[in-house]
């Protein structure tokens, strides 16, 4: 059954590249193919796709298989998906929130993973879709959920976004006692590191 469009989700991120108009063109793809479903339709702009008075907002929206440029009255939804990475970044984004002064900020001033984790606990429907989740407490502790779980574990940062620092850790299958790593480093490029010891992955 379609659902009457209730409104207009912005989703605001950085700049794409030469292979795409808009940054995390795959993640963008499927949120804009989802939105319908909830009676939602979506732009994705950068901060100086703001306009100065905050009543419009000039960006990207999916048509079909290509990104469309397009500009549309400010969105009843902000989507804040900027990593800023210099001040300059942060200014422009700062500036840019501040002129949409219409829009609700849906990811605003979200605490951190594990607080985030808590107050879902406290929600009987949301907690049993939660996956076991315990916070870092050595490299001892790691070793046994390790030992307890052949598909391994993910690591998160308290804090920070894009998937930036995390890491799965999980048996090696080609080393018997060893440790497969795979993850992000701070400038979200992949990691990938192999440990004949399990241990000496931990340290």
């Amino acid at each position: 059954m379609p659902v009457s469009e209730l409104g207009c989700l912005g989703v605001l991120n950085g700049g794409g590249s030469k292979d795409s108009p808009v940054a995390e063109p795959v993640f963008c793809s499927l949120l804009c193919r989802a939105a319908p479903k909830y009676g939602l339709r979506v732009i994705l702009f950068t901060p100086d796709g703001v306009s100065e008075d905050g009543r419009t907002v000039s960006g990207f929206i999916r048509s079909g298989q290509e990104w469309r440029a397009a500009t549309s009255a400010a969105p009843d939804i902000v989507y804040n998906r900027m990593f800023c990475r210099s001040p300059e970044e942060r200014r422009s984004t700062s500036r840019a929130l501040n002129a949409l002064t219409g829009s609700l900020a849906w990811s605003r001033g979200l605490p951190d993973k594990w607080k985030v984790y808590e107050i879902l606990q406290r929600n009987r429907r949301a907690s049993a879709l939660l996956p076991e989740t315990k916070r870092y407490d050595g490299s001892r502790s790691l070793e046994h959920m390790l030992a307890e779980r052949e598909d391994g574990v993910f690591l998160k940062p308290r804090a920070g976004t894009h998937g930036r620092r995390t890491l799965h850790a999980a048996p090696c299958a080609a080393s018997p006692g060893g440790l497969l790593v795979r993850g992000r480093d701070g400038q979200n490029r992949e990691i990938i590191r192999g440990f004949e010891e399990r241990r000496r992955g931990l340290e």
